[in-house]
C-alpha cells in the first residue's frame, strides 16, 4: 500500500508503509535529489530489517518450542496430558495443582512429581527421573516460562 507522507513516514504495526514522496517533502536543505533518495532508500531497508526482527519469533524461542516438542509433547501434546487427567499444562489445572508459576514448574520438571519424571540434571532417586538425555537448569528454565506462557494463551 502506498502512502504519501508530509513530514514522516507513517507505521503500522503488521505492516511497513512506504511513502512515495518521503524523499521530497522531508529534503533537507540544500540536498540533492539523490541524496534524499540514497536516504529514503537506507531509512526504507532500515525500517523492513527491524519489522523481520520484531515480526519472527526469537531464536531461543525457537529452540524452546523444539526441545518442547522433543522432551514434552509425547504427553502434553497441546497443553494436554495423556498420563494423567487432571495434570494437563492448562491454566485451570495448573493453577489447582499448585504449579502456576515458572518456579512451581521449574521444581517439577526438574525434581518429577507422581507420573512425572524429573529431568533435571541432580534429579534424584533412580525411578523418579528420566532415563533419557537430562536437561540443563536454563533449558528447564526456559520450558517452564514456555509453558506459562502458552498456558495463558490457552496453547493456541
Amino acid at each position: 500500500m502506498l502512502q504519501a507522507c508530509s513530514t514522516q513516514p507513517a507505521y503500522r504495526r503488521s505492516s511497513v508503509v512506504v511513502c512515495t514522496r518521503f524523499a521530497k517533502r522531508c529534503a533537507a536543505p540544500g540536498a540533492s535529489y539523490a541524496d534524499n533518495n540514497q536516504t529514503f532508500i537506507a531509512n526504507v531497508v532500515a525500517i523492513a530489517a527491524a519489522a523481520c526482527l520484531f515480526a519472527s519469533p526469537s531464536h531461543a524461542d525457537e529452540e524452546t518450542t523444539l526441545s518442547f516438542n522433543k522432551n514434552c509433547i509425547g504427553c502434553h501434546v497441546g497443553g494436554g496430558n495423556v498420563v494423567q487427567a487432571g495434570a494437563t499444562l492448562r491454566e485451570g489445572d495448573l493453577k489447582r495443582n499448585g504449579v502456576a508459576s515458572v518456579e512451581a514448574i521449574y521444581d517439577l520438571v526438574y525434581n518429577g512429581r507422581q507420573k512425572m519424571p524429573g529431568y533435571g540434571t541432580g534429579c534424584t532417586p533412580k525411578g523418579k527421573c528420566t532415563f533419557g538425555p537430562r536437561l540443563s537448569d536454563e533449558e528447564i528454565q526456559r520450558l517452564s516460562q514456555y509453558v506459562v506462557e502458552q498456558a495463558a494463551a490457552d496453547w493456541k
